[in-house]
């Protein structure tokens, strides 16, 4: 009767209101953080579903909750935590990244795409309703061979 009226929510629901209403990230940009946004960016015009999403990067709201799709808005809310290469590899850990970057902040550009798989995955899963495995993992192969092909560290000489 409470929650009817919304007067108590579930834990899972109030992480969920927290982070829907958490601040937009204040971090300033890296090549990492440019990466993964462009990644995702990339990855999300594949598919008819999610090629109009708008994405807003969020400080979290100080939950445990990742990414957030509201299908009325069509806004995706995604956890700054993937902005930055430490905490995004504390979510979606890889053998390269440990074994060359002892020192995060200080060292040369580093691009992790399975930080923008996992990211769209996510995504995925939210998004597609109803679940269909065959879009999927169709949608995650042509990501992964599309990210691939993305260019890294390129400059313009005038």
């Amino acid at each position: 009767l409470l929650s009817r009226h919304d007067l108590v929510r579930t834990p899972e629901k109030q992480r969920t209101l927290l982070f829907e209403k958490s601040q937009p990230s204040t971090l300033q940009p890296t090549q990492f953080s440019r990466h993964v946004k462009r990644g995702l960016a990339g990855c999300l015009a594949l598919c008819p579903r999610t090629h109009d999403l708008s994405i807003e990067y969020v400080s979290g709201g100080d939950t445990d909750v990742t990414i957030l799709f509201n299908s009325n808005t069509r806004c995706l809310k995604i956890h700054e935590k993937y902005l930055r290469p430490d905490t995004a590899h504390e979510l979606a850990p890889c053998f390269a990244y440990t074994m060359s970057h002892a020192d995060h902040e200080n060292s040369g550009p580093f691009f992790c795409d399975h930080i923008v798989e996992e990211l769209y995955e996510q995504t995925l899963e939210q998004v597609i309703d109803p679940p269909d495995p065959v879009l999927v993992r169709s949608l995650r192969l042509a990501a992964r061979d599309s990210l691939q092909l993305m260019p890294r560290m390129t400059s313009v000489a005038l």
